[in-house]
């Protein structure tokens, strides 16, 4: 999404007016729902072009992917939404096919279920703070896998040549069969075990 609209979409949105009781002006005179029209809709179009066309190219072949998927969910939120800004009253959902656009889209649990099925990241206490632990519990994770990921290579490139006799030779260095098995298992506990410790991770209280 184009940077530039990310967060007046969600500031001038209904999610961001319920939850923190803040209703900000408008600039220039316009009505609310007009404004937020003009702002998702450069985002909508620019960042979904790839989804639309993705999703065209599928069905002209007799397929349903997720590009398809993603076009439905963006469009049918617009274009209820623009409907309820210029035909009949109703509330907009301009930042729900935004939040569709994101590369992370985050929600609270106050928010709606159009909302909520779309984000990415669902905050189920409504505590906005929370964005900052799930942050921190995403960094955790990547950090968990690549220590893991580094540890398995580590034991394969120098298990694997050992057990395929690549040093007997020159070294009369082998690998038992049984001995491989409980190393290969061992190697597979020790990532298990790094990765069950990420609950003791520490996040902002």
């Amino acid at each position: 999404m184009p940077t530039g609209f990310a967060i007046p979409i969600f500031l001038y949105s209904p999610l961001f007016t319920d939850f923190f009781k803040i209703v900000l002006p408008v600039p220039f005179g316009l009505n609310a729902k007009i404004f937020s029209f003009l702002l998702a809709t450069p985002p909508i179009l620019y960042s979904g072009w790839i989804f639309y066309v993705g999703a065209w190219r599928a069905l002209q072949n007799r397929a349903l992917n997720m590009a398809v998927l993603v076009a439905l969910s963006v469009l049918a939120g617009y274009l209820f939404s623009i409907a309820a800004t210029f035909v009949f009253e109703s509330e907009v959902f301009y930042a729900v096919p935004a939040l569709a656009q994101a590369d992370v889209g985050i929600a609270i649990g106050v928010g709606t279920d159009v909302a909520m099925e779309t984000a990415d990241v669902v905050l189920m206490q409504s505590e906005p703070f929370d964005v900052v632990k799930a942050i921190q519990l995403s960094k955790a994770t990547v950090s968990r896998m690549t220590q893991n990921l580094w540890w398995a290579a580590g034991c394969n490139t120098i298990a694997f040549p050992i057990a395929a006799g690549v040093f007997f030779p020159a070294f009369g260095l082998r690998l038992r069969p049984e001995i491989g098995a409980i190393a290969m298992s061992g190697s597979s506990l020790i990532v298990a075990v790094n990765a069950l410790l990420l609950k003791y991770a520490k996040l902002t209280e």
